[in-house]
């Protein structure tokens, strides 16, 4: 593509990646994605920090383990430095990454830290949706960090939020019971645990041993 705009051979590139990224090919997905990165430095048109930002990121979902953290927070770092409001946006989503990261390092304080940062970000961009999620995720990091009532006040009040709008919440209620049992309330975890089997036992993406979990607790057992 010797006559391609630059910006057409990152794009190009970064879709190519995602691709083969989705297809499992994650090799020849780096590769695309690093392709990407080499050109977006050529790329002086407008918002080319996204597309940057956008390859950063991308490495940082493709690579190896040892790699991923890594490249996140050079993206990172790339997102908060730019003055490109479309860079910029890719903050929230990267603490988010960034954090869980972190979190299933066993770093839990430092997982939310990043989450936090996140929250006011998502607070901004207007989005109910992934405001919320902002919300149960930093109420994840306290619960992780023994900060149960404070963890308790944010699910609570998204219950309310959710159960207002006609979309109750499993997770919240999930996250509700595990609380409730953290504090030896028996009752509020045998509660919470039958609201949240109740809506998440035929959700895929939920391990069948979290699931046991919370059936254990519904019946009011040790799970």
């Amino acid at each position: 593509m010797p006559t391609t705009p630059v910006r057409v051979k990152v794009r190009y590139f970064l879709e190519r990646g995602r691709t083969r990224n989705s297809s499992g090919e994650r090799d020849a997905a780096v590769a695309l994605f690093r392709e990407a990165l080499k050109l977006s430095e050529r790329d002086t048109l407008a918002g080319a920090d996204y597309y940057r930002v956008d390859a950063l990121h991308m490495l940082g979902v493709a690579t190896p383990l040892t790699e991923q953290l890594d490249w996140s927070l050079k993206a990172l770092a790339a997102a908060e430095s730019s003055s490109d409001e479309r860079a910029r946006g890719w903050a929230a989503p990267l603490h988010n990454n960034i954090g869980w990261t972190y979190f299933e390092r066993g770093d839990h304080g430092t997982a939310l830290a990043h989450w936090q940062k996140a929250l006011p970000l998502r607070e901004a961009s207007g989005n109910a949706l992934t405001t919320r999620i902002a919300k149960w995720t930093v109420a994840r990091g306290l619960r992780a960090t023994g900060k149960l009532d404070e963890a308790k006040k944010i699910q609570l009040a998204l219950v309310t939020e959710t159960e207002s709008a006609n979309d109750p919440d499993g997770y919240v209620y999930e996250e509700l019971a595990e609380i409730a049992f953290a504090q030896r309330d028996a009752a509020a975890a045998k509660s919470w645990a039958v609201k949240a089997h109740a809506l998440l036992k035929d959700n895929r993406d939920v391990e069948p041993a979290r699931l046991a979990r919370l059936d254990a607790m519904g019946q009011g057992k040790t799970p």
